[in-house]
């Protein structure tokens, strides 16, 4: 899907047509290099991703990561909370994570001069939801089934993928399937228990929560390194 993705952005006659993939592209990757859930993806920061964007690419490649920086008032929380997950830079199936994420970041920056609010937005400032680029992804779901129809069984209509289900999905069977340990799901997943349990949560700093992943990093990491 990446690789058609890339073909439409290189091809694309318009900044708008490229905007459009890039905007669905990295809604799909962070969902899947997350594991997170179409309504869940919405939360993500520009601020916050903006903060630690240049901290997190220094050093060797093994050690580079994009930090997802989720913010907002979460289920059960009275507070709006900050909540971060890393994606490593280096995947098993490199997953080119860190070169949408530059597209997209460099067009909130530089083109769209926006440095707050959600990395998903729409022109009133309110969060997109998913289904804002459903049909985008349904669409690289077609085209890549095309490209190799054994990618996705002729049964299984592109009429039945989501954002709001299938990255998650795939995500957690890929870690599965590639022996990730069930402690590493847990640490990566753990701010949803954090939020079920009722604003038990801290109502920390964004770095103080930064500092508190960093000091689980190599574990987490291993979860998307692993897809």
């Amino acid at each position: 899907m990446c690789a058609e993705a890339e073909r439409e952005w290189t091809q694309a006659r318009t900044d708008l047509k490229r905007r459009e993939t890039e905007d669905a592209v990295c809604f799909m990757l962070i969902a899947f290099g997350v594991g997170l859930r179409g309504e869940e993806v919405p939360l993500v920061s520009l601020e916050g991703l903006l903060h630690f964007w240049e901290e997190t690419r220094r050093g060797e490649e093994d050690e580079r990561f994009i930090m997802v920086t989720l913010s907002g008032r979460f289920k059960g929380e009275v507070d709006s909370h900050w909540h971060m997950v890393p994606i490593s830079d280096k995947t098993h199936s490199k997953i080119p994570f860190r070169l949408w994420m530059e597209r997209i970041m460099h067009r909130r920056a530089n083109h769209q001069h926006r440095t707050k609010g959600w990395l998903f937005e729409t022109r009133t400032g309110a969060r997109a939801k998913f289904g804002r680029y459903d049909d985008k992804f349904r669409a690289l779901v077609s085209l890549a089934r095309a490209t190799n129809a054994r990618l996705v069984p002729q049964v299984i209509e592109a009429e039945d993928f989501s954002l709001w289900r299938s990255p998650r999905r795939g995500a957690v069977l890929e870690t599965t399937q590639r022996g990730v340990d069930s402690k590493v799901m847990e640490l990566v997943n753990r701010w949803r228990s954090k939020e079920g349990a009722k604003g038990s949560m801290p109502n920390l700093l964004m770095r103080q929560v930064y500092t508190e992943v960093r000091s689980t990093l190599p574990t987490m990491l291993k979860y998307s390194q692993a897809l």
